[in-house]
């Protein structure tokens, strides 16, 4: 607010009062920034009535005002000649001067009345306020900060490309600069048509900024949004569906996996035999199915004595035989045509030592046993309490951070990790910054980096 104080003065005598300026906002006369700021505007209301208006005590509508009309209210002149921070596009804003009353003024109403929305914030994290100003196609002249420098954009005719000015320092010489280019631009009508045309463009919408705040609450809790107006229109695009184009689908399918030719129409209607056929072959297929899946699903040493004996064989020729060599393999039963005899050939030995070799591979390849570690931070005595601890080790190769939560009951952040047996290395990160925990054993790695150890048995 300092900053349109300072330059108000300036602008208003250079102008000749032809440029109009409107604060809103309440000040706290306790605190010292807020009472001088407020001071300053009392004085520019009393030297320029004209041309500047503040209301330190109010923010346009004040709520205790409406209810009691006994009480004084305070009016507001808005001369008729040209305004340039403030001008009013409503019939019963025009011609002469008028006094309007600024408690039955809203606030939607002076942003789109105003040709300029001034917004010289030091900090600014997200913003509001400018896409308020955007909706109604006012521009912004704002510092170049926080979420203002994403949101505005400076202005560029030639490229018909921004939605406002910036400023870069945070100086009134700078803002009073900004305001200038701004003034130009609104004098010329066709280019200000234009500046107002891309500001209304540039809203972002609330559509938009609730899916990501959706989307970031579904990630918290491990769930998947949804955005229902997507769902529709893929709904919408889907083709038409009936029950005779699927099932006919369904047997041009079945006939391709037995390498039979697809039928050429639908099996409604067709002869008996050749739908027995089909069946047939469907129970073929389904007996094959089982009998592999049956056979993997044995036990190790089940499994490894079968393939050292038998071998799976499956025999298309004849439902009856694949079946009976199914409940064969499937029991473990050893058939003599299936043993391998003293007389085999070399590459039946040869699969059975491949098949011997793997066993004891299986046994090595099991995963490690988890054992539960918990990591314990606990602040120092007598400075406040971090607000963020993570953790970070040789566990998972450095690439995560994983948050420790604050325990009331040991007065210490902790986190509980389940990890195979052996000595790792870790490392805390407190409010950003790497520390070790110095009631942990600590080590240095070859680069010279002191980190604690931590050791799972």
């Amino acid at each position: 607010v300092h900053l349109i104080l300072e330059a108000a003065e300036t602008l208003i005598t250079k102008h000749r009062g032809r440029v109009q300026l409107l604060l809103g906002g309440l000040a706290n006369w306790k605190d010292g920034y807020a009472a001088r700021c407020a001071t300053k505007m009392m004085e520019l209301r009393w030297k320029y009535p004209q041309s500047f208006w503040a209301d330190p005590n109010e923010f346009f509508t004040k709520g205790k005002n409406l209810l009691n009309p006994r009480q004084r209210m305070r009016q507001l002149a808005i001369p008729a000649a040209q305004r340039h921070f403030l001008k009013p596009r409503a019939a019963s804003f025009g011609g002469g001067t008028q006094h309007r009353n600024m408690h039955q003024v809203e606030g939607a109403h002076v942003n789109y009345g105003a040709d300029f929305g001034l917004m010289p914030s030091a900090f600014e994290p997200g913003g509001i306020v400018q896409h308020e100003f955007f909706i109604s196609g006012t521009p912004v002249i704002a510092f170049h900060t926080g979420g203002l420098k994403d949101t505005v954009v400076e202005f560029v005719p030639s490229t018909g490309t921004g939605n406002g000015f910036c400023f870069l320092n945070y100086t009134s010489g700078d803002l009073l600069y900004a305001m200038e280019r701004a003034i130009r631009v609104f004098d010329d009508k066709e280019k200000y048509a234009l500046l107002r045309q891309l500001a209304r463009r540039s809203v972002v919408s609330c559509e938009s900024s609730s899916w990501a705040w959706l989307c970031e609450f579904a990630r918290l809790r491990n769930k998947m949004p949804i955005n229902e107006n997507k769902v529709q229109q893929i709904y919408e695009r889907l083709p038409e569906w009936s029950e005779g184009a699927w099932r006919k689908r369904k047997d041009q399918l079945a006939a391709a996996a037995v390498g039979l030719p697809s039928p050429p129409g639908s099996s409604w209607g067709a002869p008996q035999g050749q739908q027995q056929q089909q069946q047939q072959q469907l129970l073929l297929l389904q007996q094959q199915a089982e009998a592999a899946a049956e056979f993997w699903a044995l036990p190790s040493s089940t499994a490894n004595k079968g393939r050292r004996k038998t071998k799976l064989r499956i025999d298309s020729s004849s439902s009856s035989s694949s079946s009976s060599s199914t409940s064969s393999t499937s029991e473990g039963e050893t058939p003599q045509s299936h043993l391998s005899s003293s007389s085999s050939s070399s590459s039946r030995r040869s699969s059975t030592d491949t098949a011997a070799s793997h066993k004891p591979a299986s046994h090595t390849n099991r995963p490690k046993k988890l054992l539960p570690s918990t990591i314990r931070y606990m602040p120092p005595q007598g400075k406040p309490r971090p607000r963020s601890v993570a953790v970070a080790g040789s566990f998972d190769d450095w690439r995560v951070r994983r948050p420790l939560t604050w325990d009331n009951a040991i007065q210490a952040f902790a986190i509980s990790l389940a990890l195979p047996p052996g000595e790792y290395t870790y490392k805390l990160v407190v409010d950003g910054e790497w520390v070790c925990c110095h009631d942990s054993p600590t080590a240095r790695d070859p680069g010279g980096n002191e980190n604690n150890i931590l050791v799972v048995e």
